[in-house]
């Protein structure tokens, strides 16, 4: 499989404000917070305070599960677009939002709602305010403020936030599709669902969070030793459709991801007597477990499907055009030994 670009959703950069007054101490915000608060009244006076201290400028209700306390929902599902003060787009999950300012780019990045792991290391706590009293299927657009924006910590008062935490504004808009309250569970029913409606089948699972469907049966039914080199077309895609990786240039430029430096037609892989030592035909590169495991599967003339949650994966991490805890498809051609 060829590389991707790594998604870093990169923090808001740190800025320090500070006022002073004779013989009374005062927060590293307290600049920060008198400048936010006569923002918000000229330019959004009807904003309600929220939480420790959100502003919510706008929000459609859903009619879904409430997010709450994340020990109960640890994971939701969103789309979202965050904006500095001025409107600038700092970071987006919309397609149209991409489009509009001319970064869209469905080579090295993926568009749509994305599974967020509500805890300090993945949420800051303004995200989590804006999202905590959010139902499944309701809009949010909030202000959060710098010191809420950049917090590894969760402190019980907004006080306590403005002495040991500083940021930068920004304003968030999201939606709220799906709570989760368990997300290997919530992965595999997605993908059984997904097998029902597209491959009118559902295999048993050859080990947890793994699936095979066979589509051709091999001509040689004999395994390969460790140091085989074999190979391989294939091509990876999400479970809604869109294709992030091929062997097959045509299926490449089709998907709108070829890459004038990509290596394309059969991929020549060296397999093991472990799954997971499998590796490209240089040795100089492994597979994420789900595919190694896969190949092991196959033989010589075999064709087949596999479908693994992100466990086998890229986790919760992602991986360029994959999202985090996102299930991957993957059709794969054994061709042999030799290339025809």
């Amino acid at each position: 499989m060829k590389r991707h670009y790594i998604i870093i959703l990169a923090a808001a950069a740190a800025a320090l404000l500070a006022s002073c007054a004779k013989n009374v101490p005062t927060g590293a915000n307290e600049a920060g917070k008198r400048y936010l608060e006569a923002w918000i009244k000229i330019n959004h006076p009807d904003a309600k305070k929220s939480g420790l201290g959100i502003y919510i400028l706008d929000e459609t209700a859903g009619s879904g599960l409430e997010a709450g306390d994340p020990e109960d929902y640890p994971y939701a599902l969103v789309s979202y677009t965050a904006t500095d003060l001025e409107g600038n787009v700092l970071e987006t999950t919309e397609e149209s939002v991409a489009k509009q300012l001319g970064t869209y780019d469905p080579a090295k990045n993926y568009y749509g709602p994305v599974v967020r792991l509500r805890n300090s290391t993945a949420l800051t706590a303004g995200q989590e305010m804006v999202l905590n009293t959010m139902r499944v299927g309701g809009t949010r657009k909030a202000v959060i403020p710098g010191w809420f924006n950049t917090s590894t910590v969760r402190y019980s008062t907004e006080e306590d936030y403005l002495k040991n935490v500083s940021g930068d504004d920004s304003i968030l808009s999201v939606k709220l599709h799906e709570v989760i309250s368990d997300i290997d569970s919530w992965q595999i029913d997605s993908m059984s669902r997904y097998m029902i409606r597209n491959l009118h089948a559902l295999p048993d699972s050859l080990k947890y969070g793994f699936y095979y469907i066979q589509t051709k049966a091999p001509s040689d039914t004999n395994g390969f030793d460790g140091g085989t080199s074999v190979y391989i077309n294939y091509t990876g895609r999400l479970l809604d459709g869109q294709i992030f990786d091929s062997s097959d240039e045509k299926t490449a430029k089709d998907a709108g991801i070829y890459s004038k430096n990509g290596s394309y037609g059969p991929l020549k892989v060296t397999m093991a007597t472990e799954y997971t030592d499998i590796s490209t035909g240089s040795g100089s590169a492994g597979f994420v477990d789900g595919f190694s495991f896969c190949l092991s599967k196959m033989r010589t003339g075999e064709k087949g499907i596999c479908i693994f949650y992100s466990d086998l994966g890229y986790k919760g991490s992602g991986n360029g055009m994959i999202p985090g805890f996102t299930p991957l498809r993957f059709d794969i051609e054994m061709i042999g030994t030799k290339l025809e």
